[in-house]
C-alpha cells in the first residue's frame, strides 16, 4: 500500500471521502491525536496530469525495456511512486479518457468508436476540480479530445496545435521532423501540399509546455496574493501514429542499419489494416524497425517531459504541485498479428505506465497492487481533500488505498468500421464480420479472460507464465474458464450501461465568457483552418 508520509497527509487521505463538515471535526480529532498545537492549514495542491497518448508500458525503461527509452523519466520517478501492475479500462482514446475524466468504465459514460463525443450529464474531473475552486487548463494533440467531443466540459481554456495562435508553429515543428526521404506515411505529401489536417500537426509537443507557461502567467497575478490552484491536462501524441520522431531520437534507440529503414516501411493505414485483417504481411524486419520507429517517439516524448518540469521548475509553478503521468492505451507492434490500438483487449494495449510525484505527500517506490488508469479520477478527487459524487457506484479504486486483489475489467465497446470499407475497396471480396464485434477482457490475480460479444467465445491466458499471451487455455482449463466468466458476469451485472436520451452539448455562460475574455481565451476552442480527420 502506498506510504502516506506524514500525520497530515494521512489526515487529508481519510477527510477528502467525508463532507466538510465531518473533515471540520476530523481535524479537530487528528489534532488531538497527532500533536497539541493546531497545525498551518495546508492549501489544496495545483494538479499537473499527463497523458502520453498510446504508450505502453512495457515499452518504457522505467518498466524494464532493455532499450532507454525513458531515460529522465527513471531518474526523475525515483522521488515518485511508480504502479507495477496498470491497466487500462478502455484501448481506445474515446473510451479511455473518458474513463479517467469521469471514474466511469466506457460502457458506463459511452464514448466510443460509434459515440464520439462524452455525454455532458457526466461529472468530469474538471467540472468538479473547478466547482472547488480550481482553474482548469487542457492541452490536447489529439483531435478526439476536444470540444467537438465534449472533452473540454469543466476546462476553463481548452487549447491544441490547431488552435489559431499555434497553428502555424505546429506545422512547422512536424514540417521540420520530416526527412525528404520518408515514404513511410502521408505527412511528407500533405505538408508539401500544405493540406494539413489536425491529425498532421499532432506531433508537436514542444507547444504544450510554451501554452500552459502562458496560462499560467495570466491566472496566477500579483505573486504577493495566494492564487487559487490550477488542475491541468496536457494530452501529448507523438507516440501515435503516423510516428515520425526526429533524427536523433531514432538514432539514439534504433540500430544504425534500421534508421534508414523506417523512413522507408510502409507504414499507411490501409497497409495496416490489411495486415491487422490478414490480407497482406510485414516480413520480421519490417516489424522490428515499425517497433524501433515506436520507440524513437517514446524517447522524444521523455525529452518533452525533461523541458516540461525543467520550464515549469524555473518559473516556480512546481510547488506544492502532484504530477501524475499516464497514458491511454498502447499500440500493438505485431503481437497477435496486429498493429494500431483496434480489435484488441489485449496486453500491448490496456498495459499503461502510472506514475504520481507527490513527494510531500506520497513517499516514493513501486507498487505492485492491481490498478486502473481510471483511479486517478477518486484519487486526485483525495488529494484535493474533495468528496467523490459517484464514491458508491464507480469501480475506480483510489490509488491512495488499493486493493490487493480485484476484478479489472477493460473493454472494447464498438468497432472501428472505417477500415473495413477503406480494405474493401482493395479486396471487394473480404468479410468484416469476425472483427464487428465487441470486446471484453477480465483481469484478476494474473489470469486473463477475453471474451467476444459476437458469438461469446472466449480465450484465457495465465500471465504469470505467459504474459504475450500465446498460450490459449480456455479448452484445456474449463474450470479456470468458467471461474472467469463468472466473474466477469458479475462485474457486467455491477456496471449500468450509457443509455443515450438526445443531450446536446453544453455551452459557456456569459459569465465564463467574460472571464475568458478578459485572459484573452476567447477563442481558445477548435477555430481553425485545418479540419478533422478521422484516423
Amino acid at each position: 500500500m502506498p506510504r502516506l508520509q506524514t500525520s497530515s497527509a494521512r489526515a487529508r487521505t481519510v477527510f477528502g471521502r467525508l463532507s466538510v463538515t465531518q473533515r471540520t471535526v476530523g481535524l479537530l480529532l487528528a489534532v488531538a491525536v497527532f500533536g497539541g498545537c493546531t497545525p498551518e492549514p495546508t492549501p489544496p495542491p495545483n494538479i499537473l496530469f499527463v497523458v502520453w497518448d498510446t504508450v505502453r508500458s512495457d515499452r518504457m525503461s522505467l518498466y524494464g525495456y532493455p532499450i532507454a527509452t525513458t531515460p529522465f523519466l527513471d531518474r526523475w520517478a525515483q522521488d515518485a511512486l511508480v504502479f507495477d501492475d496498470c491497466v487500462s479500462p478502455g484501448t481506445i482514446t474515446l473510451a479511455s479518457h473518458g474513463s479517467m475524466f469521469t471514474g466511469l468504465l466506457p460502457s458506463e459514460h459511452g464514448a466510443d468508436n460509434q459515440r464520439t463525443n462524452l455525454p455532458s450529464r457526466h461529472h468530469t474531473l474538471a467540472e468538479i476540480l473547478a466547482a472547488h475552486g480550481y482553474r482548469t487548463f487542457l492541452w490536447s494533440a489529439n483531435p478526439h479530445i476536444a470540444k467537438q467531443g465534449n472533452f473540454h466540459q469543466g476546462f476553463d481554456v481548452h487549447l491544441h496545435p490547431w488552435s489559431k495562435p499555434y497553428l502555424e508553429r505546429a506545422r512547422q515543428i512536424v514540417k521540420n521532423k520530416l526527412s525528404p526521404l520518408d515514404t513511410s506515411n502521408e505527412l511528407l505529401r500533405r505538408h508539401a501540399k500544405n493540406t494539413v489536417r489536425k491529425w498532421d500537426i499532432k506531433a508537436s509537443g514542444s507547444l504544450a509546455g510554451e501554452a500552459l507557461l502562458d496560462w499560467l502567467a495570466r491566472v496566477t497575478g500579483d505573486p504577493d496574493q495566494a492564487s487559487p490552484p490550477f488542475f491541468a491536462f496536457l494530452n501529448y501524441m507523438e507516440a501515435h501514429r503516423p510516428t515520425i520522431p526526429s533524427a536523433q531520437f531514432r538514432e539514439r534507440v534504433m540500430p544504425p542499419e534500421d534508421v534508414p529503414r523506417s523512413y522507408e516501411v510502409d507504414r499507411s493505414w490501409p497497409a495496416i489494416w490489411s495486415y491487422n485483417f490478414g490480407l497482406t504481411d510485414f516480413t520480421p524486419e519490417e516489424l522490428r524497425v515499425i517497433g524501433g520507429t515506436y520507440d524513437a517517439a517514446i524517447a522524444e516524448l521523455d525529452e518533452l517531459l525533461r523541458n516540461l518540469l525543467t520550464s515549469l521548475d524555473a518559473n516556480g509553478q512546481l510547488d506544492n504541485t502532484i504530477i501524475v503521468l499516464t497514458s491511454d492505451h498502447g499500440e500493438h507492434l505485431g503481437e497477435q498479428r496486429l498493429l494500431d490500438h483496434q480489435y484488441s483487449v489485449y496486453e500491448a494495449l490496456i498495459r499503461v505506465p502510472l506514475i504520481i510525484h507527490a513527494p510531500s505527500r506520497l513517499a516514493p517506490g513501486r507498487d505492485e497492487h492491481p490498478v486502473m488508469s481510471f483511479d486517478i479520477f477518486p484519487t486526485l478527487l483525495a488529494f484535493a481533500g474533495i468528496d467523490n459524487p459517484i464514491a458508491d457506484t464507480s469501480h475506480a479504486v483510489s490509488l491512495l488505498e488499493p486493493r490487493s486483489s480485484r476484478p479489472r475489467l477493460s473493454e472494447y465497446t464498438a468497432p472501428f468500421t472505417t477500415a473495413f470499407r477503406t480494405v474493401r475497396e482493395r479486396h471487394p471480396d473480404w468479410q468484416s464480420a469476425p472483427w464487428e464485434t465487441a470486446l471484453n477482457a477480465l483481469t484478476f490475480d494474473q489470469n486473463k479472460l477475453v471474451r467476444r460479444s459476437v458469438d461469446g467465445t472466449t480465450e484465457v491466458y495465465q500471465l504469470a507464465s505467459d504474459g504475450a499471451e500465446t498460450i490459449d487455455v480456455s479448452e484445456t482449463q474449463p474450470e479456470l474458464r468458467s471461474e472467469l466468466e463468472t466473474l466477469l458476469d458479475r462485474h457486467l451485472a455491477a456496471t449500468t450501461p450509457f443509455r443515450a436520451d438526445g443531450e446536446t452539448l453544453p455551452t459557456l455562460s456569459e459569465d465564463q465568457r467574460r472571464r475568458l475574455q478578459a485572459l484573452g481565451y476567447l477563442d481558445s476552442s477548435d477555430e481553425t483552418p485545418a479540419t478533422p480527420e478521422a484516423p
